[in-house]
């Protein structure tokens, strides 16, 4: 039987991948779970620590977009359908990976805080009828600019995604990720009101 000293150092060999794994699990069922097939997010998580590795070194957008093109791909590949036995479209393969980039890396800085900097600009948005909705109304010089249409994600490919990236980007460059607080500000409207109250309050 291990000693108490070598189970602990055990815990601490195992905590990174243990992060990694509950992370990508705590994304990817609130985000697309029910929607794809059952047992498709440990295979998210086996997809998503390859791809983390290769993301790394990445030095451009289009090099990000190359990059995430291909997390997309794997994921529609090797989950391959959605809980009714359809075909996962590129709009719904998009939704668990940029949910998982958008809490591991931006949230919570890893791999590594100076890794999370570089590749934060190039994180993409994660789409869905809230923010399209939100771009449509807010932003509606954008939304006619690159010809947007708010689109279920069951029916969206990858041409009409990347507009809507792009024009994420072009509204705020430095952290498109930025409007996906719309998302947070629509789910808890009630407490974030409450909350606001509460910090004038003080």
């Amino acid at each position: 039987m291990l000693e108490i000293s070598e189970k602990i150092r055990l815990l601490e060999k195992l905590e990174d991948k243990a992060v990694f794994c509950s992370l990508a699990m705590m994304t990817y069922n609130p985000s697309i779970g029910r929607v794809l097939k059952k047992g498709g997010v440990d295979q998210f998580i086996c997809i998503s620590r390859e791809a983390l590795h290769e993301a790394q070194d990445i030095p451009t957008h289009d090099k990000f977009d190359a990059w995430h093109d291909q997390f997309v791909k794997k994921v529609r590949s090797t989950i391959g359908t959605t809980s009714r036995g359809e075909m996962i479209s590129y709009g719904q393969a998009q939704k668990p990976i940029n949910v998982f980039l958008k809490v591991y890396v931006d949230w919570a800085e890893l791999p590594k805080p100076e890794i999370a900097t570089r590749l934060r600009p190039y994180l993409h948005v994660p789409l869905d009828s809230v923010l399209m909705k939100y771009i449509r109304y807010h932003f509606p010089q954008y939304y006619q600019r690159f010809n947007l249409k708010v689109t279920p994600l069951s029916q969206m490919e990858k041409e009409q995604y990347y507009s809507w990236q792009k024009c994420f980007r072009e509204i705020y460059p430095r952290k498109p990720l930025i409007i996906d607080v719309f998302w947070a500000v629509k789910r808890f409207d009630k407490v974030l009101e409450e909350i606001i109250q509460c910090e004038q309050n003080k």
